[in-house]
């Protein structure tokens, strides 16, 4: 079975194999990712700080993406102001790393600051995605979007 680069890949679960054997399989894959994607968009989809749930937030919004990924942030207010974000996503890794980018951006920002932040800035930030990858970060951005006026039609 190869995996359409070429590559042949193994019939049987990694469990079975050897410590090197895992280790070539893990430095392959990481070779295909960093010529993928950024550093920047590597670490927020492999070391996400803000991914999560969160109980009874003050803005809440679940968006279905093109790509059938699904989206949602949570979002703690004071003050008109971002201080938590929290987001949860089935989606692939890019979808997960516009989550973890997008949090980190807008966390301390105001509502009408979060509100202005555009898919393009997102990409900037990340350093950029594959063509088959762009979506994701509009998906991320008109989730946040959306919370943020869950939270203003909630009467806050």
């Amino acid at each position: 079975m190869t995996d359409g680069e070429g590559t042949t890949l193994p019939n049987q679960p990694l469990h079975f194999f050897d410590d090197s054997s895992q280790a070539e399989l893990a430095q392959e894959m990481a070779q295909r990712a960093a010529r993928r994607f950024s550093t920047k968009t590597l670490r927020a989809a492999l070391f996400p700080q803000h991914q999560g749930t969160m109980d009874q937030p003050d803005g809440y919004a679940r968006t279905k993406g093109e790509c059938g990924d699904l989206m949602t942030f949570y979002l703690r207010v004071e003050e008109e102001r971002i201080p938590t974000i929290t987001f949860r996503t089935d989606g692939c890794d890019a979808t997960i790393a516009c989550g973890e980018m997008l949090a980190s951006m807008v966390m301390g920002m105001s509502l009408d600051e979060a509100r202005q932040v555009t898919p393009d800035d997102l990409l900037t930030a990340l350093d950029g995605l594959p063509p088959n990858h762009i979506h994701c970060a509009g998906l991320a951005v008109k989730t946040l979007w959306d919370a943020v006026e869950s939270y203003r039609e909630n009467g806050n």
